[in-house]
């Protein structure tokens, strides 16, 4: 982890790499490791603001922008891992931070059209193609978020209060499907599914922890799979850009889910006939799923990695894919 000195205003699209820069982050960190990037005050300062997230949680009306509807919100609770989570109107969101709750709000990016054009470019400069969104969290004292790990990159900017974050050098899992809890992974249920996921977890007591407060202008990145737990000081106000990777286990699992549904035998129950379709299917299925699962094989057969990842592409073109997992 590298821990650098603040430096100087440099020009807007230096700045959100400051004091390293792009080539070297991409290079030293980029799904590598987690980097601290200490800044100046007004850093974000024309980003975002407190007000603007006021603004946006009721919809309002901009002139940079149309009317949206108001960005999906959440208040939780998870200073100790517990964690309680509601999902309430816009005009109860700051009882419920008075209250001692965290708010957080997704999909800003629909909502502002600077965090859009940021978001832009950030993908731009990473040469990243994926989906991504940008998330606030404003979290009253002592509020935030207990030990986990997410399965996607995270650039936290500290836009108003502050917030002391404790993160691994390393990730804990490298490219992991899924986020996990602390308290879920180290649990003896959670530690046997992990294992049958083919997934060896080191949970933060096996490796070295940072410890470090993010102020107005500091930055944060965090790979996938790296654990961190944050809590506000008198109060934290942050913007998350979250930049989801693509695997090649998710384009697989929707290729073979489009050649699969493409088959009348690859759509039907297989509850009918067995009471547990984990001890064997009925005997009216057996030849007729051989026979589907060997032609499934034979198309997958014919295709390489780019040919995969053509398909996929297609797929989110015409919006397929959402449907096909909902199938």
């Amino acid at each position: 982890m590298l821990d650098l000195a603040p430096q100087a205003e440099v020009a807007s699209d230096e700045a959100f790499f400051a004091p390293i820069g792009r080539d070297q982050f991409v290079t030293d960190f980029w799904g590598r490791r987690p980097v601290r990037l200490p800044g100046w005050q007004t850093r974000f300062a024309t980003l975002y603001s407190l007000d603007a997230f006021q603004r946006d949680l009721v919809g309002a009306v901009s002139p940079d922008r149309p009317r949206a509807p108001p960005p999906l919100l959440k208040a939780v609770h998870n200073r100790d891992g517990g964690g309680a989570v509601f999902h309430p109107p816009a005009n109860l969101a700051m009882a419920l931070f008075d209250g001692g709750m965290t708010l957080c709000a997704s999909g800003l990016e629909a909502h502002d059209a600077r965090l859009s054009h940021a978001l832009d470019w950030l993908k731009g400069q990473l040469k990243f193609a994926g989906k991504a969104e940008i998330n606030a969290y404003y979290s009253p004292e002592g509020e935030g978020f207990a030990w986990h790990y997410d399965c996607q990159h995270v650039f936290i900017l500290q836009i108003a209060g502050s917030k002391r974050w404790e993160f691994s050098e390393e990730p804990g899992v490298h490219s992991p499907p899924l986020a996990i809890a602390l308290n879920v992974a180290s649990a003896p249920q959670g530690s046997a599914a992990a294992r049958l996921a083919g997934l060896d977890i080191r949970l933060p007591a096996d490796l070295e922890i940072h410890e470090g407060r993010l102020n107005p202008g500091d930055a944060l990145y965090l790979p996938p799979g790296v654990w961190h737990r944050a809590f506000a000081d008198t109060y934290s106000f942050a913007l998350t850009l979250t930049l989801q990777p693509l695997s090649l286990a998710q384009v697989l699992r929707s290729v073979v889910t489009l050649l699969a549904n493409t088959d009348v035998v690859g759509r039907r129950d297989l509850h009918r006939g067995t009471t547990d379709p984990r001890q064997g299917l009925g005997s009216e299925y057996d030849s007729a799923s051989n026979a589907f699962l060997s032609n499934l094989w034979t198309k997958l057969a014919k295709m390489d990695a780019a040919d995969l990842v053509k398909l996929y592409g297609e797929l989110q073109q015409e919006e397929l894919l959402q449907r096909l997992a909902d199938a």
